[in-house]
């Protein structure tokens, strides 16, 4: 693989710790004797004291030694060590944990250091993640208990109620009171952030107007949706401040209520984004008019590798000619004329020559097939996967026949809203970048990759800015 690499771009992806590329070459760093995997967070060498290997055994053989803090032979022979790390810190009951310092002190990691392996592994400072895992555990509460709210905030580790009812509202676009409410009714609705931008949130829903799953109209959004209980429609309508939320058919609030949040790109807060961009004069231009601006997630974790595969080197508009095609092919009708998201069954009811004749082209109809069996028969779990660490979605994505760095990184960012990735090789964002810097060619994959190393670690809403500036070069988004 190194072989398609130029040294430009693995300087680069050497420069910004990627990941992404370990794996791909080894860097041999020729001044002290040691070689290291492109993401190793020790101190970067001059470019000319700089070579490049393919695997730690060429390395080896110039003389070179691995590094003692990446440890390029471990990540090699499949050993994880810093996955597995992560791994105890997650595992940990957070209901006791009422600081970071106290999660620092349980874990056994220095403070500066979980901070920085909770950045690299799953994009979250300690804060965020402890916020996170406490919320989850209320949702359920809320739900099966008939505990007061104050009990469900202490219980899983707030000190306030105040703060509970802060970040169960930023997390869950509900109150607390209103979410305990789900068990009984399938109406409800969800409370927009005061910066969220609803016109440009309705035109990335209905991006494609003939969709087979998702249809706007005005300001109400009907979608297709598919959960553990079965299909089913949803018409979301939007009013001041809100999101009017009524559902065909009874289901399991949680998962509605998840699924509802990463449709709307409720998930994250743009927050931390916004901030960066406006301590930097050269970048409130990206934002200005569409400051809440949020990447929606595909509706089901198996339909956003659909896209990533139907969208390989195509237009958005001849990808969605595909995927109406497949939809109707062996879709489920949940309304007239709209679909639930296909499961990996519902597409194996085909065969990769069925789906040539839909257009596709035969690499991509034998990934999808493999693809949806890997899935069906567990080797693998999607699920399992989105929970992280980032290292190892990167990985098992690229490990996967048919998926390069484009889907794997679309995969990141629509499928399972990590916050700092970047589709090299989309078109849309190099024509994008180019418009933004007016560059006087579009920027090649390398380049590309510079320009947009500026807004790490928040690349994804970066690059999802960059695609609506294309469609709305006023930036005047705010409805």
């Amino acid at each position: 693989m190194m072989l398609s690499l130029s040294r430009d771009t693995m300087l680069s992806r050497m420069q910004a710790a990627d990941p992404a590329y370990d794996g791909r070459f080894i860097t041999g760093v020729l001044s002290t004797g040691i070689y290291c995997l492109p993401s190793c967070r020790a101190r970067k060498p001059l470019p000319h004291n700089v070579e490049f290997f393919d695997s730690p055994n060429t390395a080896q053989a110039a003389g070179l030694r691995p590094c003692l803090r990446c440890r390029p032979d471990d990540f090699y022979a499949g050993i994880y060590a810093e996955e597995e790390r992560l791994s105890r810190v997650t595992s940990l009951d957070t209901n006791t944990i009422r600081n970071v310092e106290a999660l620092a002190q349980r874990s056994g990691i220095p403070p500066k250091q979980l901070c920085e392996l909770l950045r690299r592994g799953l994009h979250l400072t300690p804060v965020d993640w402890l916020n996170r895992q406490r919320i989850a555990q209320a949702k359920s509460l809320l739900l099966i208990s008939n505990e007061p709210v104050v009990q469900i905030a202490s219980r899983v580790g707030f000190e306030s109620l105040s703060a509970f009812n802060e970040q169960f509202r930023r997390l869950c676009a509900m109150t607390p009171t209103m979410f305990k409410h789900l068990r009984t009714s399938a109406q409800f609705e969800l409370l927009l952030p005061l910066d969220y931008p609803v016109r440009a949130m309705l035109h990335d829903l209905g991006r494609d107007p003939q969709s087979t799953t998702c249809r706007v109209v005005g300001t109400v959004c009907c979608v297709g949706l598919r959960l553990s209980s079965g299909a089913m429609a949803v018409s979301i309508e939007f009013t001041e401040g809100r999101a009017m939320v009524l559902a065909n058919r009874s289901a399991d609030p949680l998962e509605l209520h998840t699924a509802l949040l990463r449709l709307l790109g409720l998930h994250s807060s743009p927050a931390n984004f916004i901030s960066m961009a406006r301590e930097r004069p050269e970048f409130s231009r990206l934002i200005q008019g569409r400051e809440g601006l949020r990447v929606p997630l595909t509706a089901t974790l198996f339909d956003g590798v659909i896209w990533s595969i139907l969208g390989q080197q195509i237009s958005f508009k001849a990808a969605c000619t595909l995927r109406r095609r497949l939809y109707e092919q062996v879709g489920e009708l949940v309304a007239p004329d709209l679909y639930a998201p296909l499961t990996p069954e519902s597409l194996l009811r085909l065969i990769p020559a069925d789906l040539v004749r839909l257009d596709l082209t035969k690499a991509r109809a034998n990934t999808l097939v493999h693809l949806a069996q890997l899935i069906q028969s567990g080797v693998l779990n999607l699920e399992e996967l989105a929970r992280g660490p980032v290292s190892r979605m990167v990985r098992t994505l690229l490990g996967l026949p048919g998926i390069g760095v484009w889907s794997s990184q679309y995969i990141l960012l629509r499928v399972f809203g990590v916050q700092d990735a970047l589709p090299v090789g989309d078109s849309a964002l190099a024509t994008a970048l180019q418009q933004f810097y007016r560059l006087e060619e579009r920027p090649d994959s390398e380049q590309v990759t510079q320009l947009m190393s500026v807004f790490q670690p928040y690349r994804s809403l970066a690059t999802f800015h960059l695609w609506h500036g294309l469609n709305h070069p006023s930036s005047q988004e705010n409805g």
